[in-house]
């Protein structure tokens, strides 16, 4: 797993003032082995770093806040040292807004923007009978196309099942807009 990628995708994700401050508070680590304890001690060396960071600038590094991803095998976590306390490898981490799994599927966080925006179109189809073609379109850009479109270059590495969920949900919801049930 690349972290230089993870970076990315979180800065596109969050606004700029979210960035600044989550580039404060993350820290990526990275480690290769041809073993899994080589990577696991590799990744406690390296964490010793931010810990000392925190410790030298009088602050407390919380380990309820460490989260790992990528060291599983089947259901089986590891626990990785860092400082004083043991972080467990998890399937998928939550990364600030984005979840992310050990695939790099986003899976999860599709389905909660599909799960958000598939309320909306409720919403969209209960009030389309009272409002003109206008003012639907603006409510479908602004409460349900706005989901997707916050962090685009995510939705490049969901795959092909979860972009035909999303396109799923604009057509249905440009349906309700446009007033066209026969398409």
């Amino acid at each position: 797993m690349d972290p230089a990628k993870i970076v990315e995708i979180l800065r596109s994700t969050l606004q700029p003032d979210q960035w600044e401050n989550a580039e404060k508070q993350l820290t990526i680590l990275s480690a290769v082995g041809t073993t899994k304890q080589e990577v696991i001690e590799c990744l406690s060396q390296e964490s010793l770093a931010p810990v000392d960071w925190f410790r030298d600038n009088m602050m407390e590094a919380k380990p309820t806040n460490f989260q790992a991803i990528g060291l599983r095998d089947s259901d089986d976590t590891s626990n990785i040292p860092i400082g004083d306390s043991n972080t467990k490898s998890e399937k998928q981490v939550q990364l600030l807004v984005v979840t992310i799994d050990e695939k790099l599927n986003f899976h999860q966080r599709v389905s909660t923007l599909c799960r958000k925006a598939g309320a909306q179109l409720r919403v969209l189809r209960r009030l389309s009978g009272y409002l003109d073609q206008p003012s639907c379109l603006r409510i479908f850009r602004c409460f349900i196309l706005s989901h997707f479109n916050y962090c685009s270059l995510v939705w490049n590495f969901c795959g092909e099942v979860h972009t035909a969920r999303i396109e799923h949900i604009q057509y249905r919801a440009l349906k309700f807009v446009y007033n066209n049930f026969d398409s």
